[in-house]
């Protein structure tokens, strides 16, 4: 199992070295009609924006050494509204939905442990929302 997140933890990487290549491209995206090609653009889209929920979930972690609690609490609610925005995209892709509770249900954790300002409490609700990715991005690449 640990083979397996250090895999993924090798393609998130080499995916964020990537897009920070790309980042100053202004290449449009053409718009897509069909049911195939909009699962497949959400297949495309979703690994960059998963490793931004996992970068966001890591500087939570950052902010919590730094008892920078205020800022903790913006990156939870900023992950909460981006993973409102992105379950559209995972159903499209065929996420399973148990994949999708195992980054909602620590964040809504989360947003307590933050609120009560546990260190510990709020770096394992991180934790998990970090471990939960990589299953995601397994579960749309080999669909």
């Amino acid at each position: 199992m640990n083979g397996k997140y250090l895999i993924a933890t090798a393609v998130l990487c080499a995916m964020a070295l990537l897009l920070a290549g790309c980042m100053t491209s202004t290449v449009t995206p053409l718009p897509t009609t069909t049911p195939a090609a909009r699962a497949q653009g959400a297949k495309a889209a979703l690994p960059g924006q998963l490793v931004e929920l996992e970068t966001a979930a890591e500087d939570i972690m950052s902010a919590v050494d730094y008892s920078d609690w205020a800022s903790a609490q913006q990156i939870v609610d900023t992950i909460k509204k981006d993973l409102a925005a992105l379950e559209p995209d995972f159903q499209t892709a065929g996420v399973p939905t148990n994949l999708i509770e195992g980054i909602r249900t620590p964040l809504a954790s989360l947003k307590q442990q933050v609120g009560a300002k546990k260190a510990l409490e709020t770096k394992a609700q991180a934790i998990q929302i970090i471990g939960t990715i990589p299953d995601i991005l397994d579960s749309v690449v080999n669909r």
